[in-house]
This record gives C-alpha cells, structure tokens and sequence, in this order.
C-alpha cells in the first residue's frame, strides 16, 4: 500500500482502560489517509492483549502496533517515529480525546508552506496575533491560519505561553528531520521532554517565518489524576525542573535573538516548576527519604539560579512570591504547610 499522508502516533503505557474511547476518537476522524502506530510501552495490564485485537480489524486507515520494554514515552514516541512512514506526523495521547476533525484542520493548515503548525486557545491566539512583531495571515481558501511565526517568535508568544505539549500539532516530517534528527524526544525524560523538542525545532527554524498557527478547539485534553505533575513524587518530577534548565541553557547560546522580558518569562516559568515540585516533596515514598535533602538542595538551586535573572521576582504574582520565600527561608516549613493543606 502506498504511503498514507499522515502518521498519528499514539504512546500507551498501562491504558486499558482509556483504549475503546481512544480508538473510537480515533475513528471518528474526517481525514482518512493516515496510518495509526500505537507504541505498547511494556503494559503490564490487559493493553497488549487488547492492542493486538485491533490488527485484525477492517479500518479506513493502516493500523500499526508496536510492544516495546517499558523505556518511557520518549523512547515509546521515537519508535513510533522509526515506523512511520507518513509525510506528516501528529501525536496525541491515549487518555486525551481527538475531536472528529482533528487531522483535517492540522493536515489543511500545514499545506500552506509550514514545517509545523499548532493549535492553539482563543485567549493565547488574541494575544499572540496582536503582536506586532508576528506576522498575520490573511486567511487563504480552506485554511485558519491566523499567524506566521519565526522559531524564535513561537519560543517567546507560544512555547513560554502553555504551548509546549506535542499533541495538538502536525510536523512535516522530512524537514524536522533536518532540522533536529530523526530520534526527536530526549530519552529518559519523564517530564518536559516534549517541550525540549519543540523548543530544539523552534531553535533551529531561528529567524524563518515557518510556524502556523490555528485557533484550538479540536483536542480535548484529559487531566489524568496520575499524571506526571499530580501524582505523588517521584525521582522523575526533578525532570520537571532539569528540563527548563536545559532550555534554558540552550536560549542562553542566543541570548540576543531574545528580550531580556522573554528571559524573566522563562525564570519565573522554573521558579514556578520547582517550586511544585517542592510541594510534592510532602508524599515522599520511604524508599526516596534518603534522598529528600538532596531533591531540596536542587529545588533550592533552581530557584536561587532564576532569580538570578533581574526582575524575575517582580514578575511572580502574589502567590508565588509568598511560596518562593517562605521555601528558601525554610524548606521544610513550606513543604509541611503544603501538605497540610493537600490533606486537608
């Protein structure tokens, strides 16, 4: 069979559950040419089982399905990347809910001459396309486009703006590869690793007017109670602040394509990460207490580290300026009121 046009690439790990509506989300889709690859990420529940049904199945679209060691949702996503064979890429998530026209809108937007294109929400979009400095589209037969960005303009109006999730955006393969390589995720990575890679993709399109944007309203994104930032701590929740570290290293390298506003952005962005995560430093597991001095001792670099930038702590609403001095004058104090108030 001849190549489908998209891949959407789906990572599952533990899901049984959530697999009859993702494959009902799934077939709901107007856009037809497309192959599914579902990447089984070492389940241990009834997953692979349930994913092998779905081989034998008549769709309108190729089904691909792939058992792999657990390795994380970046090694599961680029071995889905590896067997795809689409010239455009989509990811979602399992638990989330892809509305029926989910690929048309990404596929019809992107054939515009973009590399990416992200969807975006309507108050992000308003702010985002009254900038002077974006480029605005006037709409072309077929497309919502409503905002041309360079890389470095979606790193400061989107990625630093909540949009820094994989799904919710199509990728023209062939040139992402260019750009960053074929393996795209950071692997060992639970948390932030989809950031890392837009921003990688963001850095390298630099001044190039190559991202599209569309307002949202096609993906409905599903809070999972056990989730990485809501589950109790975990060694892994310091890849929260480990990750805005490394973008932050990596902006550093081009500090003069940025504002020095977009830098007190991305410090008061790490400040906030560290400063959940030492929150959840109330539910450490006995297995990790050893370790709480050194998990605290890093929190604490963080955030003495990004208030290094001038200005940063000005820009902290109320809340988290309370937070952040009440942690560095005393951690423990600030971890037993948080998880006072969480059991409460």
């Amino acid at each position: 069979m001849d190549n489908r046009e998209i891949s959407l690439i789906i990572p599952i790990y533990n899901a049984e559950a959530y697999l009859q509506d993702c494959i009902r989300a799934v077939d709901s889709q107007i856009f037809e040419d497309f192959e599914l690859i579902l990447v089984d990420d070492g389940s241990t529940d009834g997953t692979a089982a349930t994913l092998d049904k779905l081989t034998s199945l008549e769709k309108p679209y190729d089904i691909k399905v792939i058992h792999t060691p657990n390795r994380g949702v970046s090694a599961a996503r680029n071995t889905g990347l590896a067997a795809s064979a689409g010239r455009f890429v989509v990811f979602a998530d399992v638990d989330d809910g892809p509305l029926e026209d989910y690929l048309l809108r990404l596929h019809t937007a992107i054939l515009d001459g973009y590399y990416m294109v992200t969807m975006r929400d309507d108050n992000a979009s308003m702010a985002l396309s009254d900038r002077g400095d974006v480029s605005k589209c006037s709409k072309i037969a077929g497309s919502e486009i409503y905002a041309r960005m360079t890389g470095y303009e979606y790193i400061r109006r989107a990625l630093l703006e909540r949009d820094n999730h994989v799904w919710g955006k199509i990728y023209l393969r062939d040139k992402i590869d260019e750009l960053i390589g074929g393996k795209w995720f950071t692997e060992g990575m639970a948390i932030g690793e989809d950031m890392l890679m837009l921003l990688d993709i963001a850095m390298a399109i630099g001044d190039e007017r190559l991202i599209g944007a569309i307002p949202a309203g096609s993906y409905e994104y599903t809070i999972n109670e056990n989730g990485a930032m809501l589950s109790p701590f975990k060694a892994s929740d310091m890849d929260q602040i480990r990750s805005w570290r490394m973008a932050y290293e990596v902006m550093k390298e081009r500090k003069d394509c940025f504002s020095d506003d977009t830098f007190v952005r991305l410090s008061v962005i790490r400040i906030m990460a560290a400063i959940i995560v030492a929150g959840k430093l109330y539910a450490i597991p006995a297995s990790l207490a050893d370790r709480k001095r050194e998990y605290i001792d890093g929190i604490r670099a963080a955030v003495t580290d990004s208030l290094m930038t001038k200005g940063t702590f000005a820009a902290l609403d109320i809340g988290y300026k309370v937070k952040t001095l009440l942690f560095l004058i005393s951690p423990g104090l600030y971890i037993f009121i948080y998880g006072s108030l969480k059991r409460k």
